[in-house]
């Protein structure tokens, strides 16, 4: 046991009081009168609990509100038979307010005297304003107050009163006019308990039901960052600080932090600090010009001089006494390091705060390395702190005491925490885990490549083996219809494919090449049957019907899209180097050069076939033609690969007709 400061002195106790609800405390000379549901206390001024004529008279009635006003009279607001009474310590005359001579009902919920002397009284059916000891004027519903349940009372410096509702908002009274305040203009609750002029700035202090606000310009303004909304009042003391009092203690805030309605630092006395009792609700408690407030709690009084009352950190001792890893314990003692294993699946810190006061501390803690931010709390609410899924790695636990009166840290503990890494979270893991995943999606892109790669190499295929058996359909149709040509279109195919492997093209290519030779001659089939096959020369028109076959064959194939290539044997392979061929009248590489191999076969097999106007030319002939027409109606090169061939004997056992 440790017997240790408490700021709060304990006035009920001291006195001897019954445990009583206290509504009102008031200071006479050096007199406390404590108002309460039980009646009326007076109490001297070493605590010692007096009686006179008017305790005696009240008995047991409530009361709810006493004031002393400048020329020395008690004004005692009783909720029952007696209404206002208005006592006069010095003569002990006492004079009554009640229903038999003007006020709206014996209820006397508070009294304010007004700057001018006189008095505004709210009872619960209205409000009453006495002057020089008689009822002046009654406020009511027939003056606009439709909610006559009138909490709390202030006034302006121009003389306008402020009436806060049970529900109602605020009413102005200014003469005879009345407005009203309401959420229209600010306010989050129309219950109104407390209106409070600030003594400094320009602004009132407002307590409704469910928080704090201030009003400046008859616009209200809420306190958003509050730590709590069941408030009862507040008092000012000399170091711009306000002290409000509620359902779970006493805040001590800055009231410039109030007013820039941002972050709000606080100290908390409750229960757990020494306060004795919590203030009643709606109770009005005595500030001496000390700055001794006597607080109307809901058992009792007790006193805390607000400009005196300090929160000293300076013996508060900050320790990490142990933790827990799972089920194991970890002994801290003086380590300044703790390593931990790997397979941790729960830490647990125990840290605390040991104040040897009755002081509630803020206090903050951060996991460095694991927490993105500070937890803050008192010292009240610390429970042992829990991690888990903590990485390997190394972490710093920073436990430190916040002066919540500047937002600084008084002192701070820290250790350092050294989780051991598991296998899966060293770097080499990792990176072969990189590697591996890289493999294994190459081998499945690999294997997907090659899935698709024979997939299009079989359509390729069979697309190949469609155009190669539809070629030859054609071209068996076209041979069909030219009976001097039998087997032309064949043979030119065959020579096209020679020349072309022969000057060096790709197999591929050399199979593309056979189908567009094949299909050379394919115009014809629109040549009438009668030119196609005439026995004898062609007439000049006839001719030019015929040399329409080559333009007639590209219109027929152009549509092949999947074999383009095919339209172009058919429309150039009569066009010469010289230009003096057609269609077009195409001169040297115009010429596409498929068309120019085409070109010398054709002309090649012209000349080495029977045909039934002629026999089939001797070799060494047609070879000398060809030359002959190299470079003015045949291609160089496509001549030159056929010379090659010529050289290696391979036309000597040819037995083309």
């Amino acid at each position: 046991m440790k017997i240790v400061h408490n700021n709060f002195k304990d006035i009920s106790r001291l006195a001897g009081l019954d445990t009583v609800v206290v509504n009102v405390t008031c200071r006479c000379g050096d007199d406390l009168y404590i108002g309460s549901d039980n009646g009326l206390y007076i109490l001297d001024k070493n605590y010692q609990i007096k009686s006179n004529k008017v305790v005696e008279m009240i008995g047991e009635s409530r009361v709810r509100c006493i004031i002393q006003d400048r020329n020395g009279v008690m004004w005692i607001c009783t909720y029952g038979d007696y209404g206002l009474i208005a006592y006069d310590p010095k003569t002990e005359q006492i004079k009554y307010y009640n229903e038999s001579n003007g006020l709206y009902v014996n209820k006397v919920r508070m009294i304010k005297e007004l700057s001018d002397g006189r008095l505004a009284v709210s009872t619960s059916k209205g409000l009453v304003i006495i002057k020089d000891g008689e009822i002046a004027d009654r406020y009511n519903e027939a003056n606009g107050i439709s909610n006559t349940e009138i909490l709390t009372i202030e006034e302006t410096p121009d003389g306008r009163i402020y009436l806060g509702s049970d529900g109602d908002g605020i009413y102005v009274v200014d003469g005879t006019k009345l407005t009203r305040i309401s959420k229209n203009d600010g306010l989050t609750s129309e219950v109104i308990m407390r209106i409070k002029k600030d003594p400094v700035e320009d602004v009132y202090w407002i307590i409704s039901s469910n928080s704090i606000s201030f009003m400046r310009d008859e616009k209200v303004f809420m306190i958003k960052k509050f730590p709590y909304t069941n408030n009862f009042d507040l008092y000012f003391d000399d170091s711009d600080n306000m002290w409000v009092l509620n359902s779970n203690g006493v805040y001590i805030v800055k009231k410039s932090e109030m007013l820039a309605n941002k972050d709000i630092d606080y100290v908390l006395y409750d229960i757990h600090s020494g306060l004795p009792y919590i203030a009643t609700a709606n109770s009005f408690s005595q500030l001496d010009p000390d700055g001794t407030l006597f607080i109307s709690g809901s058992s009792g009084i007790c006193c805390v001089n607000i400009n005196n009352a300090t929160v000293d950190n300076s013996k508060i001792r900050l320790g990490i006494p142990s933790l827990t890893v799972d089920d194991k314990y970890y002994g801290v003692g003086n380590s300044k390091v703790i390593h931990i294993p790997s397979d941790c699946k729960r830490l647990n810190i125990y840290a605390n705060a040991f104040t040897y006061s009755l002081n509630n501390p803020h206090i903050s803690y951060q996991l460095e390395g694991f927490d993105d931010e500070k937890t803050t709390l008192t010292k009240n609410e610390l429970s042992p702190i829990s991690y888990t899924n903590l990485k390997g790695g190394t972490y710093t636990f920073r436990f430190s005491l916040i002066n919540t009166m500047t937002g600084n840290t008084d002192k701070s503990v820290e250790i350092t925490i050294i989780k051991d890494k598991a296998v899966y979270e060293e770097v080499w893991f990792y990176i072969i885990l990189i590697i591996l995943s890289i493999v294994t999606l190459l081998l499945i892109f690999l294997l997907i490549y090659k899935r698709r790669e024979s997939y299009f190499l079989r359509k390729q295929r069979e697309n190949q083996k469609l155009i190669n058996e539809m070629t030859l359909a054609f071209s068996k149709c076209v041979e069909s219809k030219d009976e001097y040509t039998n087997g032309h279109a064949s043979r030119v195919a065959k020579y096209s494919k020679m020349f072309a492997e022969k000057m060096g093209k790709k197999p591929e290519e050399v199979e593309h090449i056979h189908n567009i030779a094949l299909l050379h001659d394919i115009g014809k089939i629109s040549i009438p049957d009668s030119i196609l096959n005439k026995p004898g020369r062609l007439t000049d028109e006839e001719y030019a019907i015929m040399k329409t076959h080559s333009q007639r064959g590209y219109e027929i194939l152009k549509e092949i899209t999947i074999a383009p290539d095919l339209a172009l044997g058919a429309r150039y392979h009569h066009e010469r180097i010289d230009g003096r061929g057609y269609p077009k009248g195409l001169v040297g590489d115009e010429i596409p050069e498929i068309a120019q191999i085409i070109a010398v076969a054709d002309t090649f097999d012209a000349m080495y076939s029977t045909r039934p106007y002629r026999k089939k030319m001797k070799l060494e002939d047609v070879t000398a033609e060809i030359k002959r027409c190299s470079g003015t109606q045949l291609s160089e090169k496509v001549v030159k690969a056929f010379l090659e061939l010529v050289d290696e004997g391979v036309f000597d056992n040819d037995n083309t007709n």
